[in-house]
């Protein structure tokens, strides 16, 4: 069915000098239909504009607000030839804009939101359970965009994804899922990333489609069984305990318990906000969801073995969710396997510590 593509900038802060310049933005390579934004309303940018200004900007007929967290600044403006954004002049920073694009992309029926940034070498990553594609914010927002073309997904019944009742159970369905996002945005010798449950998805993918059209793989923290006992006793006691609110749909249950798995997620405490941010995209998975993507019996050890591309194994040492044996079972099966152990960092590596995170996926990405 094709896809639809929506293009807006996103502001993030770069060690550039003081000075901001005069940014164009007719329209972007990246997009299928040409289209043009500019920042409007920002707390530290409205300021930088004159009322008029201010008022034109949001004012124009067709305009609508920018839902999405990466770019809480903008507005969608329908293409207009020779729009320019003026980027306000800081004292330290210069925003650095970046131009992203959202996807709607359908595999079979089910619609899979998308977003994509950055250019250069294609990195696909793929979130994990109950997760959104907004985990990934701190690769978006970093210099890694300068090199890697980043693409996020929603996974089937996730964020901004269709939710269907019953399509979760087929290994065949994810993978078709993660072939469409390739294809609609035509991603040649992909980085796959698969984070969490994620890991399971990417090698649902690799057994049905093999390797061909993938440069290599990086599995954080991530699951390559599930339903199985070698899975079960990979995972943490902590992560056990909470299944049953996973699933519950008792509404008070259910938020504790995902308050609880964010907080499990990370070693070190999270600050209200980004605790709030994680909650917001974990809750709006419905229960059933949840329980389908449990309820799989999958292994993909064989794959794992058999893999004939570079294979990056991220795993932090506090990981209290999927335990650090299992990221050391898998680079047991493959001679040539990688493996990044970082001290003091629980399940999200890339959340807590991006720094390193980035340094190793670009410098991973652009060597194989």
């Amino acid at each position: 069915m094709g896809s639809r593509t929506e293009l807006f900038v996103n502001p993030s802060f770069g060690l550039e000098g003081s000075d901001g310049p005069v940014f164009q933005c007719d329209t972007a390579a990246d997009a299928a239909v040409p289209t043009a934004v500019f920042p409007v309303s920002s707390p530290d940018m409205s300021s930088q504009y004159t009322s008029e200004e201010r008022t034109a900007m949001t004012s124009r007929p067709g305009s609508k607000a920018n839902s999405s967290p990466f770019a809480t600044a903008d507005r969608e403006i329908p293409a207009v030839s020779g729009l320019t954004a003026v980027i306000p002049k800081m004292n330290t920073y210069r925003k650095r804009y970046v131009t992203m694009v959202s996807h709607t992309v359908y595999s079979g029926d089910l619609a899979l939101h998308v977003e994509a940034v950055g250019s250069g070498q294609p990195v696909l990553l793929v979130h994990g359970y109950s997760q959104s594609r907004l985990c990934w914010r701190k690769q978006f927002e970093s210099r890694l965009t300068d090199e890697l073309r980043l693409v996020a997904m929603d996974n089937r019944g996730h964020g901004d994804s269709d939710k269907p009742r019953d399509a979760y159970e087929a290994s065949e369905l994810w993978a078709e899922d993660v072939r469409s996002v390739m294809e609609a945005l035509d991603l040649d010798d992909v980085i796959l990333v698969g984070w969490s449950y994620g890991g399971l998805v990417v090698l649902d993918y690799v057994e049905a489609f093999g390797t061909d059209d993938v440069a290599g793989i990086n599995l954080v923290g991530a699951i390559s069984s599930i339903g199985t006992e070698v899975a079960t006793e990979r995972l943490g006691p902590e992560y056990i305990e909470l299944v049953p609110g996973f699933v519950s749909t008792d509404a008070e249950e259910s938020v504790e318990t995902m308050r609880q798995f964010v907080e499990l997620c990370v070693s070190d405490d999270l600050s209200p906000e980004d605790r709030s941010y994680m909650l917001g995209y974990n809750v709006i998975v419905p229960p059933h969801v949840r329980d389908s993507l449990r309820d799989r019996t999958v292994s993909h050890e064989t794959e794992l073995e058999e893999l004939d591309v570079p294979l990056l194994l991220t795993h932090g040492d506090e990981d209290a969710v999927v335990l650090p044996e299992a990221s050391r079972q898998y680079a047991e099966l493959i001679d040539d396997a990688e493996r990044s152990v970082y001290p003091e960092t629980g399940h999200s590596p890339f959340w807590e510590r991006p720094e390193r995170f980035n340094r190793e996926l670009r410098e991973f990405a652009l060597k194989v």
